[in-house]
């Protein structure tokens, strides 16, 4: 079972699938996949760069703080430098 895959058939484009395999769903028992929202985004990240997600000064998730997230870690800057020193900082998941 564990070599077994998921596939997951997007709505906006018919031809495209997204494969998973068992074994994550099974390490992320929690995890929840819906199928009656209009695009779908999955995100497997840690807790932890989602709390510096939080203090950081970014207000988007998706176009500002995941793209320099990445960025980051493809060249191995700290991501800890993302977090913001000021201490009202909102997060807009989007």
């Amino acid at each position: 079972m564990i070599n077994q895959l998921i596939s997951i058939r997007l709505k906006d484009e018919s031809d495209k699938y997204l494969l998973l395999k068992q074994n994550i769903l099974a390490t992320y028992p929690r995890t929840i996949t819906r199928q009656d929202l209009v695009d779908t985004h999955l995100y497997l990240i840690k807790k932890s760069c989602l709390d510096i997600a939080i203090h950081s000064n970014y207000s988007l998730f998706r176009k500002q703080f995941l793209p320099e997230m990445i960025q980051r870690m493809a060249t191995g800057q700290l991501l800890e430098d993302l977090i913001s020193t000021s201490a009202n900082v909102t997060m807009v998941m989007r």
